[in-house]
């Protein structure tokens, strides 16, 4: 068998140009603390039943929605999240100990246009 080195000869060193270096890639990043101002709208699929594996059957709907929450703040960077009310009864609606197993989530994080609001 052949030992390859880098860079390879049929590597295109003038392709290295095409990479994104980090420097590009911390300017467009706003600092951690800074909030996000620009309107996103997204879909996602969250897959509750490996969220609720091994939770006791009275905490599982309540439990669900926590992590609901939980990934929409990761996905937004928002600590504000409402879930609408008809995604909760979509969670509730085979009673507390039968949570859907995917649910499919339309996030949107939108302006705050309190200026005292957190």
């Amino acid at each position: 068998h052949r030992h390859l080195t880098f860079p390879h000869p049929t590597f295109p060193l003038d392709r290295r140009s095409e990479f994104v270096t980090y420097e590009q890639i911390f300017s467009i990043m706003s600092p951690k603390g800074a909030p996000k101002q620009d309107i996103v709208t997204r879909d996602y699929t969250i897959h509750l039943s490996k969220r609720i594996h091994k939770i006791q059957f009275k905490n599982r709907a309540p439990r669900a929605i926590k992590e609901i929450r939980a990934f929409a703040q990761k996905a937004m960077q928002t600590e504000d999240v409402r879930v609408d009310s008809a995604l909760n009864k979509y969670v509730w609606k085979c009673g507390i100990k039968n949570v859907p197993t995917r649910v499919r989530v339309r996030l949107s994080r939108k302006r705050n246009e309190d200026e005292d609001a957190k």
